[in-house]
């Protein structure tokens, strides 16, 4: 764990923690990063035969930095746009853009004609094509944070961030792929930092407590010879280690072509139906601490969990309910 800044004005328990507290916010641009990229992509192809054609994709990715973008023009909805320049290790995780797993299945099929079909009949019943794309992914990565400016940052023009411990054995993800949307985050598997008690007198920054530590819907009290300090900031949880929900897609298609050999033999009629998220599934992303929603913020400034039963729910879709189209197309 490393010392914050003072959190005065966001904790019942203020403290001056600050290096030099004759300075304000200076605003700075750090050209400074580090990032590396491992990655694999598997294909398998069936060419078409019997009217029967097919191709799936897999790409497994790992892209870990420090940041994945500025505070302007390329930010990213899941960032954290104000990072501790001087701790770059302390955000080092999967970037703001990396999907772990990535599958797509897309599949085309025409309806075999018999034979014995001819005239207006066989024009009218045959040719009909079938087509499908199937999408899965492992989702997208998201930061818990805390409310308040814990860390005294006093970045009013970006995210204040204040990280949190994810509690040992306690699952995170209350989310399950395809049932109802209740919830995304366990709060109470989130904490504040704690410090051994009897170092307290030792630290060369004064800590700042939770005055409701311990009661409902409130973070517990510290475990036996701990103490909370507001102004640490821990490494257990770290930037982009939650992800998900996961994305299932569908879409399908229905295609016929219509030849009309009477004015040439390349005229025709060209019939397509599409059905975009054919099962009508909701798409979430995850709480996202950049994006306005602060569904990702957990924990209060005085230790209460922020909004019980509505802050860990996923607000923002990745893409928009079914959407059927229809499209009939001349070719000569």
């Amino acid at each position: 764990m490393c010392p914050g800044f003072s959190p005065t004005g966001t904790n019942p328990n203020p403290v001056s923690a600050q290096v030099n507290p004759n300075l304000g916010v200076i605003r700075y641009i750090f050209w400074n990063t580090d990032a590396n990229d491992n990655g694999l992509n598997v294909r398998i192809d069936k060419v078409l035969a019997r009217g029967f054609q097919f191709q799936v994709a897999y790409t497994y990715s790992k892209s870990l930095d420090d940041d994945s973008q500025t505070i302007a023009g390329d930010t990213f909805a899941n960032g954290i746009n104000s990072p501790i320049w001087w701790l770059p290790k302390a955000f080092y995780g999967p970037s703001d853009f990396n999907v772990t797993n990535n599958v797509t299945i897309n599949t085309l099929y025409e309806i075999p004609t018999p034979k014995s079909w001819t005239g207006f009949k066989e024009q009218l019943l045959s040719h009909w094509q079938l087509g499908g794309i199937f999408s899965h992914n492992s989702g997208t990565p998201t930061t818990v944070t805390s409310t308040g400016d814990p860390l005294g940052l006093s970045n009013g023009g970006a995210d204040p961030y204040g990280p949190l411990v994810r509690v040992p054995g306690c699952n995170p993800i209350t989310y399950s792929v395809g049932g109802p949307v209740v919830g995304y985050l366990n709060q109470t598997c989130f904490t504040e930092p704690t410090v051994p008690t009897s170092a307290l007198g030792s630290l060369p920054y004064g800590c700042a407590g939770f005055s409701s530590a311990g009661n409902a819907d409130s973070i517990p009290l510290a475990p036996a010879g701990q103490t909370y300090c507001a102004n640490l900031l821990p490494l257990n949880v770290g930037r982009n280690t939650i992800y998900g929900p996961q994305f299932v897609n569908f879409d399908f298609s229905v295609r016929m072509v219509f030849p009309i050999t009477r004015i040439s033999e390349s005229f025709n009629i060209e019939f397509r139906a599409e059905i975009f998220n054919i099962f009508n599934h909701s798409q979430f992303v995850p709480p996202q601490p950049n994006s306005g929603d602060t569904n990702s913020a957990l924990i209060n400034p005085d230790g209460s969990y922020a909004d019980v039963g509505n802050i860990t729910q996923p607000t923002n879709l990745q893409t928009p309910a079914r959407e059927i189209q229809f499209a009939l197309k001349l070719n000569w």
